[in-house]
């Protein structure tokens, strides 16, 4: 009897287009999936893959069938792998640029989706949806960069353009595109828009130092200000803009690495010690890590709100 279905099964020609068919549209399928891969690896050089459960709080790394986890070209891509992953039930793929000396990218998660933003990314930033209306972008670096210069412009990028703030540490995991989005009902398929971008490198780094100097000068305002109103005060606002730092970090601790609810708490601090408001500006200017870069562009707007 299974004789006769296979031989059966050969002379049916209707069939066998049917089944042609259906693996022409799987290998369609799956070399779509590779392309879109290939734009990430490109862009990265080279990343590591993962399958997360986070109802079971699993995360393991994905392996080729030659034991390799750190994949530098499209064919060490184990694609049927993945897609088997991708099907059982909570599993979802993310994928990290592999921590070396240097990165040849930047990223961005939940960067609000408008023409405006789009437009004013560097030029070739890879868009990818992850579900309808929210965006991660990659940018790539003019040349690769030592990972403290580039953690810098990471965090200055993510609040230059209001991207999500947890999206900050440099090696921050991304969604690998291809495959569902299981954190929403729907289960939306992230992929891959396209390169998008207007600004020239130079062009955004020089906005960025410019807005740096006038922000250096609008603290040296400040503290001008300061020793003309009370210059006995002076030395005291010296000292806790030089000694603060232990302080900020502690309250940074407390916030689980949030910084700005580390400056709000540190403000409060200042205050409750009789600061004035521009004293505590001053001297969370000087105390607050990196602030000119987490709060490019809106350096004076952040310390008269906080």
């Amino acid at each position: 009897a299974g004789k006769q279905r296979h031989v059966g099964l050969q002379r049916d020609k209707e069939m066998q287009e049917k089944l042609l068919e259906q693996e022409r549209k799987k290998a369609e399928e799956l070399q779509g999936i590779l392309n879109q891969i290939e734009a990430i690896l490109k862009l990265y050089g080279s990343i590591r893959i993962f399958a997360l459960n986070r109802n079971k709080g699993i995360r393991f790394t994905v392996r080729n069938a030659l034991k390799q986890e750190v994949f530098t070209s499209i064919d060490q891509i184990p694609i049927k792998k993945l897609v088997q992953i991708a099907e059982k039930e909570g599993e979802e793929l993310y994928f990290q640029p592999i921590q070396e000396k240097t990165i040849r990218a930047i990223f961005l998660d939940d960067l609000p989706p408008t023409k405006e933003n789009l437009l004013a990314l560097p030029r070739n930033s890879l868009v990818v949806q992850t579900s309808p209306g929210k965006l991660q972008v990659h940018i790539p670096l003019p040349k690769p960069e030592p990972i403290e210069k580039a953690a810098l412009l990471q965090k200055a990028f993510v609040n230059f353009y209001n991207a999500d703030p947890g999206s900050k540490d440099l090696y921050h995991l991304r969604r690998l595109p291809g495959f569902r989005n299981k954190k929403y009902v729907e289960k939306p398929q992230v992929k891959v828009l396209g390169y998008t971008g207007t600004k020239d490198w130079n062009t955004l780094i020089d906005e960025v130092n410019k807005n740096q100097e006038r922000i250096e000068k609008e603290q040296e305002e400040r503290w001008k200000q300061i020793q003309q109103k009370e210059p006995t005060k002076a030395p005291d606002i010296a000292l806790e803009a030089e000694y603060g730092s232990k302080i900020w970090h502690d309250r940074l601790q407390k916030a689980d690495g949030d910084e700005s609810r580390a400056d709000i708490s540190y403000a409060m601090h200042l205050l409750r010690k009789g600061y004035t408001e521009e004293q505590v500006k001053y001297i969370l200017f000087e105390v607050s890590e990196n602030l000119e870069f987490r709060k490019a562009g809106h350096v004076q707007d952040y310390l008269n709100r906080t």
